[in-house]
């Protein structure tokens, strides 16, 4: 089932598409409204938490859903970071931080 972007409700989380997925519901992936052509896909960590909101913080975000949790879902435990703070994120909307792992 195609999802319709819908311009007019840019930035709102569009209905029924939300999942949690991960050890222990880690994930959270859902489609948000655009206000071009397509809606955007967007993940986010439990264990990664924004400071300005104290919610859970957007780690991914991207054309597809399968794009959007490509790694996660298997790998989420090997990704090599931590997000103590606000994550920083690549290009790619990947979520990193300069955080030792070790910690």
């Amino acid at each position: 089932m195609a999802i319709k972007n819908n311009s007019k409700l840019a930035g709102a989380e569009i209905k029924g598409t939300s999942e949690t997925f991960g050890a222990f519901g880690r994930y959270r992936v859902f489609a948000v409204h655009t206000r071009f052509d397509a809606v955007q896909w967007f993940v986010k960590d439990a264990e990664c938490i924004d400071e300005l909101t104290e919610l859970p913080a957007v780690i991914r975000k991207a054309d597809t859903k399968a794009e959007a949790m490509k790694g996660l879902e298997s790998e989420s435990e090997d990704l090599g970071y931590y997000c103590d703070d606000m994550p920083d994120v690549d290009a790619a909307g990947n979520c990193y931080s300069d955080a030792d792992p070790g910690l």
